[in-house]
């Protein structure tokens, strides 16, 4: 949990601490519901320590938002701690690796907007985690290998700005049903989602196939035993073709469909109709000079006025409209129309 604090901060006696460094190196309290004070004699506390808290009989615990850093293992195998708090406006920029592992109690957590990266294994076996939340505003860019394998997720929305999802990081979590992959992920570990027995469709939205490792959606860990229940791998509209082409996802091809596209298109007269559309629409794509009568699909930000389309990340200010043109939005997309 991210969110208010209850309770009353944990007497300073129950710990051992650097005030060189503002970090915990020990903890020798009687467990339970733990509130880790955010100063100690006075000195703010920074950092927890490896192990601090490994196989501690805690309850629950809040972290301060002070806390910068917290080492691994800090929590390994405390197989009562049913809570985790995050306090409001949390500093810390990582979930290290092993800092939850095995906390077979915890069920929820939701992540602070300031982590950039979830270390391998970090909630590794946390055998009643159902729940993954996001604080608004993420920056999370990585996840390590085996970072949530053994979950029972029921669901994870993964924040956009995510760009690499390690090996092995889905490994048998055996209650996901669906994911959505962001469109800024760009490396797929090998196994990501092998042996997630009930997933049944995925995601894609970036218009780059991801670089992907091998037996993504295995069933049991070899090549060619898709997940039996997976009946489809949804990618953006004219993409397919090079999914199904692409080293890590040619095993899959036969599940990779069109449909990671949103539910609205703005046609050029200035009318938005609800969809979703299964009409056959082109890409747009940084190497057009031009758009002719048709159907496209804006996979990213893209600024449209009656002359042309300007959009930065095209870098194609001069990009011509030649007469009834659609655009179909892709999720996450962003259209912005302007002129008379």
């Amino acid at each position: 949990l991210a969110g208010m604090i209850t309770g009353s901060p944990a007497p300073e006696s129950d710990f051992d601490f650097d005030p060189d460094t503002g970090t915990i190196t020990g903890y020798k309290g009687a467990g339970g519901d733990v509130v880790i004070p955010s100063t100690i004699g006075g000195v703010d506390v920074k950092a927890i320590g490896r192990g601090v808290f490994s196989s501690k009989a805690l309850t629950a615990v809040t972290i301060p938002a002070s806390v910068t850093t917290v080492e691994e293992l800090a929590f390994l195998n405390c197989s009562s701690l049913a809570s985790v708090t995050f306090a409001p406006g949390s500093q810390l920029k990582e979930i290290s690796m092993q800092m939850f592992g095995a906390c077979t109690a915890l069920t929820e957590v939701t992540i602070p907007a300031g982590v950039t990266n979830i270390a391998q294994y970090a909630f590794g076996q946390c055998s009643s985690l159902v729940s993954v939340a996001f604080e608004a505003g993420s920056q999370l860019k990585g996840i390590g290998p085996q970072a949530f394998y053994g979950c029972p997720l029921t669901g994870i929305t993964l924040p956009e700005g995510l760009t690499d999802i390690g090996e092995i990081v889905f490994c048998e979590c055996k209650n996901l049903t669906e994911i959505t992959i962001p469109a800024g992920v760009t490396n797929i570990g090998m196994g990501a989602f092998v042996m997630c027995s009930k997933l049944e469709e995925v995601t894609v939205l970036a218009t780059e196939p991801p670089m992907a490792g091998e037996i993504l959606f295995s069933a049991a860990g070899t090549a060619d035993d898709p997940i039996a229940t997976l009946k489809a791998i949804k990618v953006p509209v004219g993409t397919v073709d090079a999914y199904k082409t692409a080293e890590g996802w040619i095993p899959y091809a036969n599940l990779i469909t069109d449909g990671a596209i949103a539910t609205t298109y703005y046609a050029w007269n200035g009318e938005t109709v609800a969809g979703p559309f299964t009409t056959n629409a082109i890409p747009v794509t940084a190497a057009m000079t031009t758009l002719n009568s048709g159907w496209y699909v804006v996979n990213s930000q893209v600024a449209i006025d009656r002359s042309g389309i300007t959009d930065e990340a095209l870098r194609k200010p001069g990009l011509k409209v030649n007469g009834d043109v659609h655009f179909i939005l892709a999720d996450g997309a962003e259209l912005v129309v302007t002129g008379a």
